[in-house]
Parts: structure tokens; sequence; C-alpha cells
């Protein structure tokens, strides 16, 4: 008797654990769901849950609907794949402007979206223009301070860098003459490319961990490249076999090598700091390499000399908006309408969000989930904490094109 309750005890928990790996294999490997429900408090709030997970992105798309209000969040995957994430709904509504904030699972909550005259407003947008502080401080674990802390200030040559405002993953780098540094927010580096002042900086760029810049010398022809860890922070130099123009420009970064397009020689030079090598890959009799509209193409060097090519991501999807200029994520692109920064997502391209209005931004780029631009002597980062000012240099007033790049990393700097 005992033997056979051993042995069903046994049964049983190895079915457990086979029913446990099982589980956890499905829900591991799950790539997405989509599940719509409802949510009945003050209203009754539909919901539609969309559940993505691929190579780039692991998140979360909602759709909330009520009283012919559409509201758009999207939140990372801090629910193990789990299905109707959203628990509760807080309201604000007073003014003709009607706010939502999402309650899950684990208490965790979400930024208000609001909706006044028709359209979609962030929270930043929203609480600069009307008194959210009382409506705010009743959503469990939203910081309510979060946009207005002051940062310490740090002095690097002739940069002031608010180093408790930069992320602990994010790196900054800044062209400055004849050196780039690298601002990260405990410490900083930098590195010299050249032994003479260069104050544009037409060429250089982040090629995956490298910083990527010709060796100026005084001679009228390039003729090597340096090459800078950005994680490690080792230099190295390697020669070009070529003699390249100074009249070259950048056409992209793809598959972790640079491109540049030398319009005096008419040549297309595709560089690979990886393994330190530069190779022509369009001249006259042959076309040249491009990646336009989120697909490889092969062009003509005449129309890379006659307009400055530059490599684009999928731009198709969004040609019914009506945008000035417009920056493109994984699954969603912020854009520029005047003055007006909008974010619309792929899903709902017809709802885009008023994030926040700023006059005279330059060299914006969208960068993971953060928006930075210069303006004046600063430089800017629109993110989940609203504005913030990362560094203050007073020669961005004057040379602020490409002198600028943001470097994503959690390894060791």
């Amino acid at each position: 008797m005992g033997k056979i309750l051993r042995r069903t005890i046994s049964f049983t928990m190895i079915l457990s654990a086979i029913f446990f790996i099982y589980q956890f294999a499905v829900n591991y490997l799950k790539s997405g769901h989509f599940i719509s429900y409802t949510i009945e408090t003050s209203s009754i709030f539909s919901i539609d849950e969309k559940y993505t997970k691929n190579k780039n992105d692991d998140y979360y798309l909602i759709n909330v609907n009520v009283d012919d209000k559409s509201f758009i969040f999207d939140i990372d995957n801090y629910f193990n794949k789990q299905r109707k994430i959203v628990k509760d709904v807080k309201v604000y509504n007073n003014d003709n402007l009607y706010c939502l904030s999402l309650i899950f699972i684990d208490k965790y909550s979400s930024e208000p979206i609001c909706y006044k005259d028709d359209k979609l407003l962030s929270y930043y947008y929203s609480k600069n223009n009307y008194d959210l502080n009382e409506y705010v401080s009743s959503i469990p674990s939203f910081e309510l301070n979060k946009y207005d802390k002051d940062s310490e200030k740090k002095k690097v040559d002739n940069i002031i860098v608010y180093s408790d405002n930069l992320f602990e993953d994010e790196i900054l780098s800044l062209y400055e003459h004849k050196k780039v540094h690298f601002m990260k927010k405990y410490y900083n580096r930098s590195f010299i490319f050249s032994n003479r002042d260069n104050y544009k900086n037409t060429l250089g760029t982040i090629v995956d961990n490298y910083y990527v810049i010709p060796r100026y010398t005084g001679e009228p022809t390039i003729k090597s490249f340096v090459k800078y860890e950005i994680i490690g922070g080792i230099k190295r130099e390697f020669k070009a076999n070529y003699e390249i123009s100074k009249q070259s420009y950048v056409n992209g970064v793809y598959d972790g090598k640079l491109y540049i397009f030398d319009k005096s020689n008419m040549k297309q030079y595709q560089i690979d700091p990886k393994n330190e090598t530069v190779t022509i890959t369009g001249d006259e009799e042959h076309e040249a390499f491009a990646f336009i509209n989120g697909e490889e193409k092969r062009v003509s060097v005449y129309d890379l000399n006659s307009n400055e090519v530059k490599f684009s991501k999928k731009y198709d999807e969004y040609k019914d908006i009506d945008y000035d200029d417009i920056f493109i994520n994984n699954y969603y692109a912020i854009y520029r309408k005047g003055d007006n920064f909008y974010k619309v997502y792929l899903d709902y391209i017809d709802k885009p969000i008023l994030l926040f209005n700023e006059s005279g931004a330059k060299e914006v780029k969208l960068v993971e989930d953060s928006l930075y631009y210069i303006k004046g002597d600063k430089i800017f980062r629109y993110s989940k904490y609203g504005i913030q000012t990362l560094i203050v240099c007073d020669e961005l007033k004057y040379n602020y094109e490409n002198v600028f790049d943001i470097f994503i990393s959690e390894e060791e700097y």
C-alpha cells in the first residue's frame, strides 16, 4: 500500500512538473496576444489589449474607449505576458478636459492621457495648462514630482552636464573641434581625433559600439579613419587605402557599417570599423548601396551626387500624415508639425497624441523612447520625465549640425 501511495505521489509530482514546464514554455515562447474586455466603474471602459513580443519589442498597446472617446497607451512588458492587465481606471473630468490613467494588476499605473476638443494630449502637455496635482496624487505609484527635480551640474571643459538628468544606460557624445566627449551619468571620457581644429563635423558618426571619424591632417584628402570604442575607451586608427575627398557626406549606417559618398570622386565607400576596412561600394560604373524607406536598394552615384541621399526607415506607413519632420521607431513615430510634436502608433494612425510644443528645435533625434534636440546653447531630451536639460554648451549656438549623438548600453562604460 505504501509503495502504491509513493508511486501515486511521484506520478502526481511528475505530472505537475510537466504541466508547470509546459505553461512556462508556452508563456515564454508566446509572441503576442490580442484580447478585448470591459471594466465598469463610474463608466464602462471597453479595452483592446494587444501584446507584442519580437526581436526588437516587448510591449502592450492598449486602446480604451469610453463615451465616444478613445485613448491609447503603450506599456513595457512588466507583467510576464499576462492577459487582461488593466484592473481599474482613474478618471479626471473637468473644464472639458478628460483624462485617464490605467491601474494594472500589480498596482503599477500608467501616465495619464488626456482628451480635449477631439484631441489626445500627453500628461506633460496637459499639466502645463491645467492643475492636475490633486488628480495624479490619487493615482497609485505615480511619482508626482518626477518632472520637476533639480539636477547636479558638472563642468567638462566648456560644457555643463546635468548629470542627474542622464539615464543610467545613456551616453551622450558631443563633437568639439578636435575631440569628441562622451558623457554618462557618473563620469565622462573624450578622445582626440585631430591635431587641428575642425569646426564642422561632416562625417563623424556612431556605428554600433564605435565612434568613427576621419583622421584629419593638413592634407587635402582623407587617408585614414579613427575608431573609438565607446564601451572600453580604446582608440585605434586604420588606413583607408584610398584618397577620399573632404567633399563627402554620410549616407547612413547599415548592418554595422558606415556608408559615405565622395562627391568629388563620384564614389561611395563602406567603412567597417569592426574589421577596419574601407571598400568602394559604388562608382560611375557600378550602382551604390542605399537603404531607403526600410528597403535595400541599388542607386546611381549620379543620384547620390545631385541629392544628399540619406538612409531611412519605413516612412510610407505614415504617408497619410501631414508632417514637417518625422522620426520613426519600431511601432510608432513622433512627428513635428509647426511647433507641435505628436506621437502616433501604426495601429492607430488616426489618433495622434500631442506631446509638447517647442519652437526652434534643431537636430532632432529619436533614440529608443526618447526624443533629443538642440535649442540655443542646450541639448534637451523629451521622455516619460518630460523635457529635461542634458547639457549646456555655448558653441551650440553657432555650430550645431551633427555635433551630438546618443548611445544606449547597459554595459559598464
